[in-house]
């Protein structure tokens, strides 16, 4: 039995030194909590090794975790054994890249674009079911391929209808939303995400009429509201969930 430290042991000073996005730290602590945690918090960090660490992860992918999910959460392990490493607590890091066994044939599943006809339907029911703000908005998107972030934060001084675009602000260009720090304006996801974006006429004179029935300085003001509302604890952030 090592007489390393528990892998809990490190995961407290771990997430404290950490220093990254706030969703992004919440995301790794879901992944701890739920899926590192109960399978490796009690372990000496000198008891984990490589192949039950394959072994594991090669569960998670058969108990029908996303493999995207499943690289996550080993990568994540990955990085906290390699930061113990550097703290010689253990030898090295004994999570390695491995390129055996059964070849991966499996296909990504095929991005499946709506038309033009299919976008307009989706928009006019979420324009019936919700209000026009979500149906516009769910347009805007279709038509401009912007992240739901760049949409929902996209403030007055950043739409410039007459010329027919709208910018993405390096600073300010996105919504955020996190349980622990509610709904705030920053910087977009990368920093090319910056950038300028353009808009077709039809929608720049949907937008136009849609700007004069409210005066909130936020375009979509009611995706705001209902964050607000539900107190940002319960929602989907985006349009698809992802496996966890």
């Amino acid at each position: 039995m090592s007489l390393c430290p528990h892998l809990t042991r490190l995961s407290s000073g771990w997430f404290a030194a950490l220093d990254v996005q706030i969703r992004t730290e919440e995301n790794y602590r879901s992944l701890y909590r739920n899926h590192i945690q109960p399978q490796w918090g009690a372990a000496g960090l000198g008891d984990i090794t490589g192949i039950a660490v394959a072994t594991w992860a090669k569960g998670l992918r058969q108990g029908g975790y996303a493999p995207d999910t499943v690289t996550g959460i080993t990568k994540l392990l990955s990085t906290m054994l390699a930061d113990a490493a550097d703290e010689h607590l253990i030898p090295g890091n004994p999570i390695r890249n491995r390129h055996r066994g059964r070849r991966n044939i499996s296909r990504r599943t095929e991005v499946v674009w709506p038309t033009p006809e299919e976008a307009l339907a989706v928009a006019a029911q979420a324009a019936t079911l919700s209000n026009t703000s979500d149906g516009l908005l769910l347009l805007t998107a279709a038509w401009t391929g912007a992240r739901w972030g760049e949409l929902t934060g996209v403030q007055r001084p950043n739409l410039h209808l007459d010329d027919g675009l709208f910018i993405v602000d390096p600073r300010i260009g996105a919504l955020h939303e996190s349980s622990r720090a509610g709904v705030w304006l920053g910087p977009p996801k990368t920093a090319t995400s910056a950038r300028t974006v353009g808009l077709p006429p039809f929608l720049a004179d949907l937008l136009r009429v849609h700007l004069a029935g409210h005066d909130n300085p936020i375009v979509f003001p009611t995706v705001m509201a209902f964050l607000d509302t539900i107190g940002d604890t319960n929602h989907v952030s985006g349009p698809q969930r992802r496996a966890a």
